[in-house]
């Protein structure tokens, strides 16, 4: 099951605050899955997570274009 968290949330997982978080942690997923993400025509992915805490990238408003990644938010700490 995925779950969508806060900003201040992924901040948290990482020790950080939300605005570090999405200042500085957001655009290094967006860089490493840059070419999926264009492949899935999304530019500004939410940052979901699912019970394992893996990144799965959801495009807003459309939550049928997603890409599942096999990479953990804590490797992003």
């Amino acid at each position: 099951m995925l779950k969508k968290p806060t900003k201040s949330e992924l901040g948290e997982m990482l020790g950080i605050s939300g605005e570090n978080f999405h200042k500085k942690i957001k655009p290094k997923i967006k860089k490493d899955f840059a070419r999926e993400l264009k492949a899935k025509d999304i530019d500004n992915p939410d940052i979901w997570l699912n019970e394992d805490n893996m990144i799965t990238l959801v495009k807003p408003g459309d939550q049928t274009k997603f890409i599942e990644t096999a990479l953990s938010i804590y490797s992003y700490k």
